[in-house]
């Protein structure tokens, strides 16, 4: 938006759902959604699920790799706009729902691939959800985990979209993205770039110049041990 001085003015939007739609539609996080079906390694017949979907659009993505993606969120206006993208998109291989991280209504080994972006660092105990969401994983499925890393703040996202050459409401996203990773703790922050999981792989590196962590935790299968 540009201001009648000629000065590009920073783009607001006050409704959290209309915030994260456009959130999730932006290049850099497509970029992260593409890294994580990658290295989620869907095949088919799998049902994967994607807790704290937001407006769905990893979701979306994830419908064509599985035969059932899960799209949950706490929020009932997120799941509503997440089933309202589904049907915009003529995706119908998705079930939405409303589920909280800390208490999933999901037996046990259910998933193969379970996804969960930019939602553990704005959690009061990240631990306690990353062990909720490992009891609904299938064994040797794959658990991936994205989050903003120890640099990230609203200076250095400033920074990398001015690198970047990225503007107006991408880069108002990602900036909001850094001021969020501020206000949070940064020991929680330092321990969800290494977190301890029994019994399982853990593979851990850095996106978008080091601001994003990527962790992939792959539930260990006794049988394929055998």
């Amino acid at each position: 938006m540009i201001d009648r001085w000629g000065r590009e003015r920073i783009e607001f939007i006050a409704d959290p759902v209309d915030f994260f739609d456009v959130l999730e539609q932006a290049d850099w996080h497509r970029e992260l959604q593409m890294t994580s079906l990658h290295m989620a390694s869907l095949r088919d017949g799998d049902e994967a699920l994607d807790i704290g979907c937001g407006a769905g659009w990893l979701g979306l993505y994830l419908a064509h790799r599985s035969d059932i993606t899960y799209l949950a969120d706490k929020s009932p206006r997120m799941v509503e706009r997440a089933r309202y993208n589904a049907q915009t998109c003529k995706i119908d291989n998705v079930r939405c729902l409303v589920a909280d991280v800390f208490d999933l209504p999901f037996v046990d080994n259910k998933f193969t691939a379970i996804f969960c972006v930019n939602l553990l660092f704005t959690l009061p105990e990240p631990e306690k959800a990353i062990t909720e969401m490992m009891r609904v994983l299938k064994p040797g499925g794959r658990l991936i985990l994205i989050n903003p890393s120890q640099k990230m703040n609203a200076w250095t996202a400033m920074q990398y979209c001015h690198d970047q050459g990225i503007t107006r409401l991408q880069r108002d996203t990602f900036v909001s993205l850094g001021a969020a990773a501020a206000r949070s703790n940064p020991m929680m922050i330092r321990a969800l770039e290494n977190p301890q999981v029994q019994d399982a792989e853990i593979r851990q590196h850095f996106m978008l110049s080091g601001l994003i962590n990527f962790v992939r935790i792959v539930k260990f299968d006794p049988e394929a041990v055998e």
